[in-house]
């Protein structure tokens, strides 16, 4: 692969970064791209084509290349399995030939990590390991794998698979230069499940940008809500055991709340018709998305978050949240599921707990948080105080110096 010279400085240290996503809205990739270009580093990022159409290769700036795959092959070897689409149930044969077309999507991925030369090869989550570790072996360099969850005890893992997962990751665990997790319950549990080392803790925490303004196009003009109507918001992905249900249901008990969906998932049209079920179309709304660049802008439109997370599996009970913190550097009150990593971050806040922690699963509460935030315009002012001071804390600029020693560590200075 040749780098352009006005792209990138050919003497500078290559990063091999591989993601199976599309890359554009994962931020904690963004925002550890945007620390190693400052600390030197060009970085190579090797993920997938959301159509057929998609570009192949992108060069954004002198420190960062976008490569994107699949890559034509001469024949339909990977036909549509290899480009992101919304999620299907398959049969486990339909699951076996899926999978046999991305392992050949991935081969092509290490061809291409390993052309670049690079120093390192940072794996992110367990759907990369094979090809990373691969390219790691071939490149003879280091392997940062860097868990975004506690893959083991997952809602969303296939249970006959995860044996086969559990030995790649300990494999993995046992091979790698260093970890990253995003949470200290998720390093914890990973030490001992494994017997490793704890790994690095790297939180999902956005950018504090103090300059940063409320969208001009707001939620409410957007989306034709009253000036004087409290507006809750719910960003993400709309996925199972997510408690998004028991939120619609919840809010439909709330006269004086519009409540924002703000995002795209695979419950998306049964969330639909619960609410035309429920008659509130007019003050329960589905929204598509906002790109990365302008979503806290808009976050701060709102007058709180919502996160109704289930306590379905360990994973949920370590996760560390992007939207939490969203909410909290939008200087939003938040509603938030009662679990043991999250009610850690929000104690620790300086100012005080700037959320409502609702039980696991209980509609009630739910309903209560949601109908106390609507009527009490100063418990409102009192917890957004609170998490604006909590999010000068949790940000992206306290954690930089950890990634950037952990690279040095690894890439010998």
């Amino acid at each position: 692969m040749t780098i352009p010279k006005d792209m990138a400085d050919p003497a500078a240290p290559r990063i091999a970064m591989i993601v199976w996503n599309t890359f554009d809205s994962d931020a904690r990739v963004q925002k550890e791209i945007a620390t190693l270009n400052r600390a030197g580093y060009v970085v190579h990022v090797f993920c997938r084509r959301a159509t057929p159409s998609g570009p192949t290769t992108e060069h954004r700036g002198p420190g960062l290349v976008v490569e994107r795959f699949p890559r034509a092959t001469g024949r339909d070897t990977l036909g549509a399995a290899g480009f992101v689409a919304a999620p299907t149930r398959r049969s486990r044969a339909g699951q076996i030939l899926h999978m046999t077309r991305q392992l050949v999507m991935q081969q092509q991925m290490v061809r291409a990590m390993v052309a670049i030369r690079p120093r390192v090869v940072h794996a992110h989550d367990l759907n990369t390991l094979i090809p990373a570790l691969q390219a790691a072996r071939r490149a003879g360099v280091p392997l940062i794998y860097d868990a975004h969850e506690f893959n083991m005890d997952r809602i969303d893992q296939n249970n006959w698979l995860r044996p086969a997962f559990r030995r790649l990751e300990g494999y993995a665990l046992r091979h790698a230069a260093r970890v990253i997790v995003p949470s200290p319950g998720i390093a914890r549990a990973l030490a001992r499940f494994y017997g490793v080392q704890r790994p690095d803790v790297l939180g999902n925490w956005p950018m504090l940008d103090t300059t940063r303004k409320p969208s001009a196009q707001d939620l409410r003009a957007r989306l034709g809500i009253g000036a004087e109507r409290v507006v809750g918001l719910y960003q993400g992905g709309l996925q199972p055991h997510r408690g998004l249900h028991h939120l619609v249901a919840a809010a439909a008990g709330v006269p004086g709340l519009d409540l924002v969906l703000m995002g795209d998932g695979r419950l998306r049209d049964a969330l639909a018709a619960q609410i035309t079920a429920l008659g509130t179309s007019a003050r329960i709304h589905l929204m598509p998305p906002e790109p990365l660049d302008q979503l806290l802008a808009l976050t701060m439109t709102a007058d709180f978050g919502v996160h109704p997370l289930e306590a379905s599996c360990l994973n949920h009970a370590y996760a560390s949240p992007n939207k939490l913190f969203e909410y909290l550097h939008a200087g939003l009150p938040v509603i938030m599921t009662d679990l043991p990593e999250a009610r850690r971050v929000l104690n620790a806040a300086p100012a005080g707990n700037p959320a409502i922690l609702v039980p696991p699963g209980d509609q009630t509460a739910l309903r209560d948080a949601l109908q106390m935030l609507t009527n009490t315009p100063k418990r409102r002012a009192v917890l957004a105080h609170r998490a604006k001071a909590a999010g000068q804390m949790y940000c992206w600029q306290m954690q930089e110096d950890t990634l950037t020693r952990l690279y040095q560590d690894v890439c010998g200075g």
